[in-house]
């Protein structure tokens, strides 16, 4: 592994890099890769935090889909959706406290990959 990226935590379906040198950190979550300074990360923290999850239970009680809880990024166009599980996942990994200590070994049942045994 590259000297200057450190895994701060990693979780079955992403994983929270500090990019030393560069004062940056860089979360990948399901298909998409954030690029955060320290203030965007503690903002997104916060924004996480914050998140009012019984107003969008209300608000999207009647609606079919799977993922209800609405993520917005810098671009107009693009949201990401949630379901809890998935928000739960995305707070655990941002929400590292700074200490390497809180990473976490995945178990071969976290990965999901076609193992084939020969």
């Amino acid at each position: 592994m590259c000297q200057k990226i450190q895994v701060l935590k990693q979780t079955k379906n992403g994983c929270l890099l500090k990019l030393k040198g560069f004062d940056s950190y860089q979360l990948t979550f399901t298909n998409f890769v954030y690029d955060f300074t320290v203030e965007e990360l503690d903002q997104f923290c916060c924004f996480l935090k914050n998140l009012d999850l019984a107003y969008w239970e209300k608000r999207m009680c009647g609606c079919s889909m799977k993922r209800k809880i609405p993520i917005p990024t810098a671009q107009s166009n693009l949201i990401l959706v949630l379901d809890l599980p998935e928000l739960e996942e995305l707070k655990s990994l941002v929400a590292f406290g700074g200490k390497s200590a809180d990473f976490k070994l995945l178990k071969t049942k976290d990965i999901n990959y076609n193992t084939f045994f020969n």
